[in-house]
């Protein structure tokens, strides 16, 4: 396309080809990324959307980097751009003449209808040394009737004036200087209930500055090199107006019994882990992690696991997965539940993904202040009123059938 910049290119996704624009930026370090787990993921993830064509914008003014460029990296001394790359991804295959011809109103195989039909979503790639890829909006895994994803939102983008729309959440990575990886969760967890309780979504450096207000004045805010804590996640998302609950998810079914019955309302939920390299075939703890949890895998065919310590049925404890924002790894990552935590893509010391395995700490999840029943309080309810189910229809024989009563606990709106 010809015009006062560079032109807008279509191009043949590859992951031979995405690799090369993800390390074409500006001020890239192509060793340190082309190392990344990011690229490792995103050409399985890809592969899995059947994604056919590239459509790169190589001019993009995004907010949430024009906010981190004004507050940190316009006073570096290395002449940082403040604008950045876009690109756009299709799994339809077309070419720039079908494009440029769409474009221009002349007759083209391309139509606006197919266009957005094939919309997989857009990556934004920031102009820094080396965490390239910032605001990510693509499309979640197909459910193949057990994939949930009920937090994710609808995007709506321009390319040339065409109008675009994805149903994803926003995804970016952990960039160290401006932010933590809690602070990369909190921030995509934030486009999730930004639509549910209408409030303003701030960007990964207004984050780090809110969590940390209010610490001690020894502390440094920026860079952000030491992470942040449970207390000041909790002070972040007091600072959109949300009240945080805190929940200790050691265990694997009070994990899956909160995460089920928040995220099923819409409700995105920050996970925090230790994880574990298992590559010697014992674990050793490589660092704590936060992820921002966007989904879940719930098989029609599994069967519930009786909760101690009177075997009531949870739908909950049917969850084999859980789908999740990691910074460091990409969007709707998976992890399964296994014997020793849960699974992750993490590289391990020996040098395969898979080795290392993640343990659930705890919960952090924003509501509503009107939000004022817990889950607890429901769940000892409805657990006592089982018992008495039971007792009826086992010692009683008032109440006929042959099997106990499956219980589905989540909040809902009145």
């Amino acid at each position: 396309m010809k015009g006062s910049g560079q032109p807008i290119e279509v191009v043949q996704y590859t992951p031979g080809h995405l690799r090369e624009v993800v390390l074409s930026g500006p001020h890239a370090n192509r060793a340190i990324i082309g190392r990344s787990l990011h690229l490792v993921y995103l050409r399985e993830y890809f592969k899995e959307l059947d994604a056919q064509i590239m459509v790169i914008e190589p001019t993009y003014i995004d907010r949430d980097f024009l906010e981190d460029f004004a507050g940190y990296y316009v006073r570096c001394f290395t002449k940082y751009e403040k604008t950045c790359r876009r690109v756009h991804f299709f799994d339809k295959a077309f070419t720039q003449a079908d494009f440029e011809s769409l474009l221009v109103g002349e007759t083209s195989p391309l139509s606006l209808e197919s266009l957005q039909a094939s919309y997989l979503g857009f990556m934004v790639l920031k102009p820094l040394p080396k965490t390239v890829i910032g605001r990510t909006c693509l499309k979640p895994y197909e459910s193949g009737g057990h994939r949930f994803f009920p937090v994710v939102r609808r995007y709506e983008t321009h390319l040339c004036g065409i109008k675009l729309e994805v149903e994803s959440i926003a995804f970016q990575e952990q960039d160290t200087v401006t932010s933590a990886c809690a602070t990369s969760a909190l921030w995509s967890m934030f486009h999730g209930t930004s639509k549910l309780y209408q409030h303003r979504i701030p960007s990964p450096i207004e984050i780090t500055k809110l969590a940390t207000r209010l610490s001690p004045p020894i502390s440094r805010v920026l860079p952000n090199t030491e992470g942040l804590s449970r207390w000041q996640l909790a002070q972040a998302i007091r600072a959109v107006d949300l009240e945080p609950i805190a929940i200790d998810a050691t265990k694997p079914l009070v994990l899956k019994a909160y995460c089920y019955a928040y995220m099923k309302s819409h409700v995105p939920v920050l996970l925090g882990v230790s994880l574990n390299d298992w590559s010697s075939g014992k674990p050793e703890l490589l660092g704590h992690h936060a992820v921002a949890l966007t989904g879940f895998s719930l098989p029609a065919t599994a069967k519930p696991v009786p909760l101690p310590p009177y075997g009531m049925l949870l739908t909950a404890t049917r969850l084999d997965k859980l789908y999740a924002h990691d910074d460091g790894i990409g969007p709707f990552a998976r992890m399964e539940f296994e014997k020793y935590g849960l699974s992750t893509s993490w590289l391990g010391k020996d040098g395969k993904i898979g080795s290392v395995k993640a343990s659930g700490k705890g919960l952090l999840i924003p509501v509503y202040h009107k939000v004022r029943i817990r889950f607890e309080t429901i769940f000892d309810v409805v657990q006592d009123f089982d018992v008495f189910i039971e007792v009826c229809r086992k010692d009683t024989g008032c109440l006929s059938g042959n099997t106990r009563l499956e219980w589905d606990i989540y909040l809902n709106y009145s």
